[in-house]
């Protein structure tokens, strides 16, 4: 580890390494001696390098999701993409805390901290910057949050809180949890026998205090299955569709899980680690399979240094400050939350919209034209064989660049296929096509990501 932070540290002294390499051969280092270390007398002082004209890049990065966060206040924006920006706006925190803030924490962490060359600080500066302007935004993506689903609930899709279950919700919530939930969750019990367990990096647990006969404050987890779908649907009507959260569902039944001990305050838990690491400096073997090695990278990633809880509840002072203890959090890292924590479901709800409010809160379905430079009715080598086509995605139809693949691998004039590949769908039509090509003896060769650095 102090291997790879000190490896970090030279990436952040670079800008000012690279500066002094390229001063011109023949120019001198004003301020310094020319002959003998001392300084020449009448020589001017180095100026002083002015930052007002930079900006520090994790603090123009908190300005620029609370810009996205201004897409979730337009009202002419429809309402349920409004909610998929609130989701923007927290994905883009999570990965910025795995990375960033991971990054600089390490670097924080170093005695000779290297200084940013863009603003002149240091990661522990920086730190402190990024935490001041934290609470504003989260608030005020809470607030947004709020209002976007209380105007949604207007238009028929409504997420019910536990509080606010009906006599029917809670026997629906009770059969879910007895056929879905009671067969795989493992509740786990912390006290002197039992360790604290390992909270794996973005996964949610429900939390709880228990009380025994003998023993009281005990802390009680389970991790909420990510095997299980998040929406969890409530009686409902053609006019309004109403939904509760899986974590809802666990935190309700939670007297069916501990046995004898009986819970009292609950919360929902998040953890987000430390997710800066190299994955070319973990020491790949010499035949290992890089896919193989990758895995071995992320899952190392669910056990790193903490460096942000997010709490959504009450357990009390003591079972918190036990958390935050055995995470080594300080508390400004600590997060509470009235919202929901990770809002990776919503993109699943719009199907759920009633149909005579749908049209109304969503954009509408944006078609791409077809290329003016092709005619779909002509086979594609010879289009392309007589004049390049650039198609600009998403805008115009990639149909064009489908069909060429497609018809080079059946074409036998056709000996070889290269191609980069960014991102593709589980489905995809261009990779059906390039391993039919490969299955029919052409040499092909496909540059592809595997991952993404915050996936």
């Amino acid at each position: 580890m102090s291997k790879e932070i000190s490896e970090k540290a030279a990436r952040a002294e670079r800008g000012d390494h690279a500066e002094r390499a390229e001063r011109p051969k023949g120019e001198k280092d004003h301020g310094k001696a020319e002959k003998g270390g001392q300084k020449e007398k009448g020589s001017a002082k180095s100026e002083k390098r002015d930052f007002s004209y930079t900006q520090n890049r994790e603090v123009s990065w908190l300005r620029f999701d609370d810009r996205i966060l201004d897409e979730a206040y337009d009202p002419e924006v429809p309402i349920f993409e409004r909610l998929k920006f609130c989701e923007i706006v927290e994905s883009n925190l999570d990965e910025w805390f795995m990375i960033r803030v991971g990054g600089l924490s390490d670097l924080a962490s170093l005695k000779n901290q290297p200084k940013d060359n863009k603003s002149n600080m240091t990661p522990a500066e920086q730190l402190d910057a990024i935490f001041e302007t934290l609470p504003p935004l989260i608030g005020r993506h809470e607030r947004a949050l709020a209002e976007v689903e209380a105007q949604l609930a207007e238009k028929g899709l409504v997420r019910v809180s536990p509080g606010d279950y009906t006599e029917a919700d809670r026997a629906a919530v009770a059969r879910h949890f007895d056929r879905r939930l009671a067969p795989i969750i493992s509740p786990l019990i912390v006290d002197p026998r039992h360790p604290f367990p390992n909270l794996r990096n973005g996964r949610l647990f429900v939390a709880c205090s228990l009380d025994g006969r003998e023993e009281t404050g005990l802390l009680g987890i389970i991790e909420v299955p990510a095997t299980e779908a998040r929406v969890v649907a409530l009686p409902s009507s053609p006019k309004a569709w109403r939904y509760t959260l899986l974590e809802d569902v666990l935190e309700t039944n939670l007297d069916q899980c501990f046995g004898d001990y009986v819970p009292k305050r609950s919360a929902v838990l998040r953890v987000t680690r430390n997710a800066d690491i190299d994955p070319d400096g973990e020491g790949v073997e010499e035949e290992e399979d890089y896919r193989q090695h990758m895995k071995k990278v992320l899952k190392l990633r669910q056990r790193l240094q903490p460096v942000r809880l997010e709490i959504r509840g009450k357990l009390g002072k003591a079972l918190e400050g036990l958390i935050a203890d055995e995470l080594s959090l300080e508390p400004r890292r600590i997060f509470r939350l009235e919202r929901p924590i990770d809002l990776g479901y919503v993109y699943g709800l719009e199907s759920h919209i009633p149909d005579h409010e749908h049209a109304a809160c969503v954009f509408r379905p944006f078609e791409p034209q077809v290329s003016p430079m092709v005619d779909l009715s002509l086979p594609m080598r010879g289009q392309v064989e007589d004049h390049d086509v650039l198609l600009t995605y998403p805008y115009e139809s990639m149909t064009p660049l489908l069909r060429l693949v497609r018809e080079a691998s059946a074409d036998d004039a056709c000996i070889s296929i290269k191609i980069t590949l960014y991102r593709v769908a589980k489905s995809s039509h261009l990779c059906e096509s390039l391993i039919a090509a490969a299955e029919a003896g052409k040499d092909v060769t496909v540059l592809m990501e595997l991952r993404a650095r915050f996936d």
